[in-house]
Parts: C-alpha cells; sequence; structure tokens
C-alpha cells in the first residue's frame, strides 16, 4: 500500500513537473512589447539594417494657412539630422551632429545653434521612434527598457533618464509617444499603419492639441551611412 502511494506520488510530480516546464516553454513564445512593436513597423531584421532615412512629409501647423513640405535626412546610427522646409512664404534650411548645428532663413541669413539647442537637438534625434527602433532591433546595450501595464514601452539611458515612451494598440503598433525634450514634454498621437515598401508606417500624426498635423508622402531608407553631409557649406558665413 505504501509502495503504490509513493509510487502515485513520484508519478504525479513527475507530471507537475513537465506541465510547469511546458507552461514556461509556452510563455518564452509570448512576443515582448520591443518586439510587437518592431514587427508591426516591419520586422527587426528591417530596422536591424536601416542606417539612414530620407523622409518628405506634409505639414500643418494651426497659426499658418499654408500647407509646409518638410524634407528630412536622418542617420540613425550617430546623431545626425538635415531639414528643409518650403511653403509658399518659406524656404528654410537646418542640420545639425552631434557638435554643432546650423541653419539659413528665407532672406540668406544664417546662424549657429547654440550648445543648449545642440543638446536639445540630441535628445529629440535620441527619442525619436526611427531612432529608438534602430536602436531596439540592434539591442543598443546603452538603453533600459521598461514594460508596462496598458501597453506601455518606456525607454531609459544608462543614467535612468527618461528617453521616451511609447503606446502600443492590442496589435504591437505605436498610438502615443511623448518624450523630455528640453524643459517640456513633446508627445505625439499616431493614426493607423500605411504600408510603405516593407515598412509600415503612422499614416499620420498629430500633436494632442491637434496645432501641428503630419502626413508623410515618402519614405526611403539604405543600410549604409548618409550620403549627404551635416556640416555648414563652404560658403556658410558663421554668423548668428
Amino acid at each position: 500500500m505504501r509502495h503504490s502511494i509513493l509510487l502515485f506520488s513520484l508519478v504525479l510530480l513527475a507530471s507537475l513537473k513537465v506541465l510547469a516546464q511546458s507552461a514556461g516553454a509556452s510563455t518564452d513564445t509570448v512576443p515582448n512589447l520591443t518586439e510587437k512593436l518592431l514587427e508591426s513597423l516591419g520586422g527587426k531584421a528591417l530596422w536591424q539594417n536601416t542606417r539612414t532615412l530620407y523622409l518628405k512629409e506634409q505639414m500643418w501647423a494651426k497659426q499658418s494657412s499654408e500647407e509646409i513640405q518638410q524634407e528630412i535626412w536622418r542617420d540613425l546610427k550617430f546623431p545626425g539630422t538635415k531639414l528643409h522646409l518650403t511653403s509658399k512664404s518659406m524656404d528654410r534650411t537646418r542640420a545639425w551632429d552631434a557638435k554643432q548645428g546650423w541653419g539659413i532663413l528665407e532672406n540668406g541669413k544664417s546662424y549657429l545653434f547654440d550648445s543648449i539647442r545642440v543638446k536639445t537637438e540630441f535628445r529629440a534625434w535620441n527619442a525619436n521612434l526611427f531612432t529608438v527602433c534602430y536602436k531596439l532591433a540592434n539591442k543598443d546595450p546603452n538603453l533600459i527598457i521598461h514594460e508596462k501595464d496598458g501597453e506601455i514601452i518606456q525607454v531609459y539611458n544608462q543614467s535612468q533618464e527618461l528617453i521616451c515612451t511609447i503606446e502600443l494598440n492590442a496589435s504591437g503598433a505605436p498610438i502615443k509617444w511623448s518624450a523630455p525634450i528640453g524643459e517640456a514634454i513633446e508627445s505625439y498621437i499616431y493614426g493607423p499603419l500605411q504600408s510603405f515598401g516593407p515598412y509600415n508606417l503612422p499614416s499620420w500624426w498629430t500633436s494632442p492639441d491637434g496645432r501641428w498635423q503630419f502626413k508623410y508622402i515618402e519614405f526611403k531608407s539604405s543600410p549604409d551611412a548618409p550620403e549627404i553631409s551635416f556640416l555648414p557649406p563652404k560658403e556658410f558665413n558663421n554668423k548668428k
């Protein structure tokens, strides 16, 4: 009788162990929020090999009756961005890297960024959704990821400073992004995803108060370093 009870107990323990292992295996196959985000936007492998972006956007500002077209060249590996904004009354260019920034206005006047502006632009670049996706896909060791209830990803640096917060829907697509840029919290609401070749990107996005609205009209990528320079042109007069 005792032998039967002991045998039954051993069989039961073995069965429970198998069930626990099975449960653990199934849990490990459930994608985390970071994986869901990358998959929704085209896949981890795609973003691992997306070094440089060229974007053309339509912009609308509450305080302006004109539609603005914005071209952006962005390096996702090292800090560097160039923008060209045009409308009926506007033709402006500005660019920056980790060390300096500059701009040229409609009247040809040029200016340099001060150190505060360079730091602010770096924070914006570092928190940008596409920069974050590149770094997540390549498992950047400088990032610390916290996943919260409500499908929320919080990205921190090694100093435990918040870089950005990304909220996802049930499918893993981003629906809201926010980041501490300068002295303010900048945030955007994203619309449904739209295909741009192998990429899936928000079809539109807007500031929460609707003062700024955006829509992609062209999106190109490259696995290579940018072909353009973020440095001031030779004729730049270096005057603020």
